[in-house]
């Protein structure tokens, strides 16, 4: 090769490599050229001849990748049905048969005192009475007492009416000697209202001077029918019965 060839030849070489380079960057690559080893002629015709050596080519990455797909919302909702309160059925409530004592009926209460033991004996007090399940006085039916200011001083000895009475006005009269007695009831209460249908307690007690103390009751239901009970003995009361004539 003669000396008057090598510009020429470089410059072919120098020519090819601008061309490659000129469409490694039209494609978009990035391109790194190492430093010339060599500052002659003779050094750079090496480097192009050696296109592997010379030049490192990196591919920059596609540029407005697409981003990744935002994941949809999910719709595997547990969807159980939550049970729903049924309201509580409403159950009216029975009527009762009659709504008081019976009209035009009667309670009447038969018993017959007979007295214990000999010698003296002394009229004794009774008490007849109703209360109702609360154990409240609701009338007194009869009460014998000595009709007297001195007389009511005895009245506790008939302890368990005392203990409910309440000083309501009530059905009273003088003492009796034993015998069979019946005392009534209308069916209302000691300010002479009807009482209203349900259950009740008659009671009968009876205490005398120098004598014992006797109490006796039955459970009784005031309704639309009447009915016929009789209530134990105690003591000197015996012969008890209770009939709701209707």
């Amino acid at each position: 090769m003669t000396p008057s060839r090598i510009p020429q030849n470089l410059r072919y070489f120098d020519a090819v490599r601008r061309a490659k380079l000129a469409r490694i960057a039209a494609a978009g690559a990035i391109v790194v050229i190492p430093a010339a080893c060599s500052s002659g002629d003779a050094g750079v015709f090496e480097s192009a001849l050696d296109s592997s050596a010379a030049v490192e080519v990196t591919v920059a990455p596609t540029a407005d990748a697409a981003a990744p797909a935002t994941a949809a919302a999910d719709e595997s909702t547990d969807t159980t049905d939550v049970p729903t309160t049924e309201a509580p059925t409403t159950t009216e409530a029975p009527v009762a048969a009659t709504s008081a004592f019976p009209a035009g009926g009667e309670l009447v209460v038969d018993f017959t005192y007979t007295a214990e033991g000999g010698g003296r004996v002394r009229n004794p007090y009774v008490a007849v009475w109703v209360e109702n399940e609360a154990g409240e006085l609701v009338d007194t039916i009869g009460l014998w007492f000595l009709q007297n200011q001195k007389g009511t001083r005895w009245l506790n000895h008939l302890s368990n009416w005392s203990s409910v009475y309440g000083g309501e006005t009530v059905n009273s009269g003088a003492t009796r000697s034993p015998g069979a007695y019946s005392v009534a009831w209308n069916g209302t209460d000691a300010n002479g209202v009807a009482v209203a249908a349900g259950n009740y307690t008659l009671f009968i007690e009876s205490a005398r001077e120098h004598g014992p103390h006797s109490i006796t009751s039955s459970a009784i239901t005031i309704g639309s029918e009447g009915f016929n009970i009789s209530l134990p003995d105690s003591g000197e009361l015996n012969g008890l019965t209770a009939a709701l004539n209707v």
